[in-house]
């Protein structure tokens, strides 16, 4: 049964008629788009089909979801990963209809003061070290782990949308941090699993930007003892 309903690359309609789909149910149910940016397919699985040695162990979607991002003060948001966020809707490519729609919001936002991130040097040495919270991990000695050089291209400016929850007061919020955003350029080859590489151009969330130091994993475990 599996293999029978299988999908196939010939079996994806193209980028403009999962768009298209995706607008038609927008606008029947009045749905404003204004204030997003033009919508983009999220087409991961054939990046990944298009590395692949072997094809037949990639699995097709049947699903495929549409992101029209959303533009504060007049630049477009990410997320924390670097991918594009906004209004997400999922379509159903075997039956060409919405299967889903999330991240409907009123948008409506407060401005603050901030002291501006803007050495240079620390940028670009940020950006080198994988962005803002890039988290990592560290393989034992002699594990067989392709390396690859992952390359930036020229910055644009973005927002950046980040979640913070307020200890003191058991509240949360949504931040919207002006960034750079570094393109990966080299994504297909390698492989990374990034689309671009964010550092954020405010000092109080880069002095936030706490990077864990993960233990080699050939390096012997505490037993919890207490070390002199």
């Amino acid at each position: 049964c599996y293999n029978r309903y299988r999908m196939t690359p010939a079996d994806m309609p193209s980028d403009e008629v999962i768009i298209a789909t995706a607008n038609q149910f927008l606008a029947e149910y009045s749905v404003n788009t204004s204030n997003y940016g033009q919508p983009i397919v999220q087409n991961y699985w054939l990046q990944e089909y298009e590395r692949a040695a072997d094809k037949s162990t990639i699995y097709i979607p049947d699903t495929v979801n549409v992101i029209y991002p959303y533009i504060v003060d007049g630049k477009a948001v990410f997320d924390e990963g670097g991918y594009p966020g906004g209004l997400n809707v999922s379509v159903n490519v075997r039956h060409n209809i919405v299967s889903s729609v999330y991240e409907i919001t009123t948008q409506q936002y407060s401005k603050s003061n901030y002291l501006g991130f803007t050495d240079e040097e620390a940028i670009v040495d940020l950006a080198e070290k994988g962005g803002f919270r890039n988290y990592y991990s560290i393989y034992p000695a002699g594990s067989n782990v392709k390396k690859v050089v992952v390359e930036l291209g020229t910055p644009s400016v973005g927002m950046m949308r980040l979640w913070q929850y307020n200890e003191l007061f058991g509240t949360s919020e949504d931040l919207y941090v002006p960034s750079l955003i570094f393109p990966v350029t080299n994504k297909a080859e390698t492989g990374y699993y990034r689309d671009n590489i964010i550092v954020p151009l405010v000092k109080e969330i880069i002095d936030s930007n706490e990077q864990p130091q993960p233990i080699p994993l050939d390096l012997p475990v505490s037993d919890g003892a207490a070390a002199e």
